[in-house]
């Protein structure tokens, strides 16, 4: 999951960053359209679910 709260200020791109398996990550692309792709991602699946 992508987050921006400034709580790992040891990653690189702080205050950007990922959640996975329980890891921080850097993204590989900080960039808003980057955000947009994976929240539409987000959406479908859950669309996708409660369908």
């Amino acid at each position: 999951m992508w987050d921006n709260r400034p709580h790992h200020p040891e990653i690189p791109t702080h205050p950007h960053h990922r959640h996975i398996d329980g890891e921080v990550y850097p993204p590989p692309n900080p960039s808003l359209e980057d955000f947009l792709k994976r929240a539409r991602s987000l959406l479908q699946e859950i669309g996708n679910h409660n369908a």
